[in-house]
């Protein structure tokens, strides 16, 4: 890579893609072929200082840029469209059927093709948002998660938290999401919504930077990697043999994945029990999470290099 990582890789139909940082002053995303690691295209312009994670949809890679929205061909060679937006984007892109959700320094936007519409104002800058069954769920740094009507922008339901929610997912009627207060006001905390009436099922006080769910666990980053029972919030099994891995944790067939910072331990770790299913070493520290996609996990290093490892450790 021409610089350090500035977010995850995203792998999706034959290709990942990783940002990178050149220099202080701008960004680039560049599309490599899963299978030989081959370059197959990069998106870089002056003016881009920062770049959100991309989605991808259908051949299309949809891409946050300071206050506008890219969307490109799969090998980033083609711009089909660039639509301005009234404020930063502030979340990745999220893609539905026929929508483009972002969050904004101002509240969410909605994108249909090149044109853009804000969907819902807040106060503070959106942190997380998630779209699940019409819905469009997202948190504020003013410590609030909200429920909005995906068509119309209709607040459903409003719900403060003891922080800055740090991620927000939904799964079987139940919203997850932490909180991580750092140095900041607030404290750390997993929360379990109801996403129907924003009913506070149960809170957790733990540090959590990220949260994904599988099957009848919830597992999350923060201080170490640790499961969580989705019902209860109990505590089912705790990792802290490490200092610090970067969020979020990727869960694919029951394995959790994720990377020791200043290491380069990988570790594969079975989502039911919390036992150590495999490690791998890399020789340098991870800068992004590990991410899984086409049956392979990919993690940027301080190196400025992009590492494919398979799903039982061995580096490719």
């Amino acid at each position: 890579l021409v610089g350090a990582a500035c977010f995850p890789p995203l792998a999706a139909n034959g290709t990942v893609y990783i940002g990178v940082k050149p220099s202080n002053y701008y960004c680039t995303v560049s599309a490599f072929d899963v299978d030989s690691g081959r370059q197959q295209g990069t998106l870089s312009t002056s003016q881009t200082l920062s770049l959100s994670a991309p989605a991808v949809a259908d051949e299309t890679v949809y891409l946050g840029d300071r206050d506008a929205v890219h969307a490109l061909n799969s090998t980033l060679g083609q711009v089909l469209w660039v639509t301005k937006l009234g404020s930063y984007t502030r979340t990745s892109p999220v893609v539905t059927d026929d929508s483009v959700y972002v969050g904004c320094d101002d509240g969410v936007y909605a994108l249909q093709a090149n044109h853009a519409d804000r969907l819902f104002t807040t106060q503070a800058a959106v942190t997380s948002l998630c779209v699940a069954d019409g819905t469009v769920y997202l948190g504020d740094e003013d410590w609030t998660v909200y429920a909005v009507d995906a068509s119309s922008g209709t607040q459903q339901w409003s719900r403060e938290i003891s922080g800055a929610p740090r991620s927000v997912v939904v799964e079987n009627g139940s919203i997850y999401t932490g909180t991580f207060a750092g140095l900041g006001p607030g404290t750390p905390g997993l929360h379990a919504i109801d996403a129907d009436t924003g009913r506070l099922r149960w809170h957790k006080e733990h540090p959590t930077t990220s949260a994904s769910v599988v099957d009848d666990t919830v597992v999350t980053c923060g201080d170490g990697v640790c499961g969580f029972d989705v019902e209860s919030g109990a505590t089912r099994w705790q990792f802290t043999d490490i200092q610090e891995t970067q969020p979020p944790i990727s869960v694919s067939d029951g394995t959790a994945y994720f990377g020791e910072v200043l290491t380069g331990q990988l570790y594969g770790l079975n989502v039911s029990s919390g036992a150590v299913s495999w490690t791998s070493e890399i020789d340098e520290p991870t800068i992004t999470s590990v991410s899984v996609g086409d049956g392979i996990g990919f993690v940027g290093t301080a190196d400025h290099s992009l590492y494919a490892v398979e799903l039982d450790g061995h580096k490719l």
